[in-house]
């Protein structure tokens, strides 16, 4: 495999990515605990915590199927 001046910043990409990856499922994981634990208390929901919770769940799985195609 050849070495091009380019794949350093791809690799560093990578590595940012990879760092940030844990961060963003453990704040998701923790909305989404907040969401479900407000539902069972019978407390309102804001609609807007719920959004950014789906919303999060999309774009961490989105960015963990795109570290896995960078990685194939």
């Amino acid at each position: 495999m050849q070495n091009y001046p380019a794949d350093q910043d791809v690799v560093s990409k990578l590595e940012k990515l990879r760092e940030a990856l844990p961060t963003w499922v453990i704040s998701t994981v923790e909305l989404v605990e907040l969401a479900e634990n407000a539902e069972r208390a019978a407390v309102h929901s804001n609609p807007e915590t719920l959004d950014r919770s789906r919303k999060l769940i999309v774009e961490v799985a989105e960015w963990q199927q795109k570290l896995i195609d960078w990685q194939g």
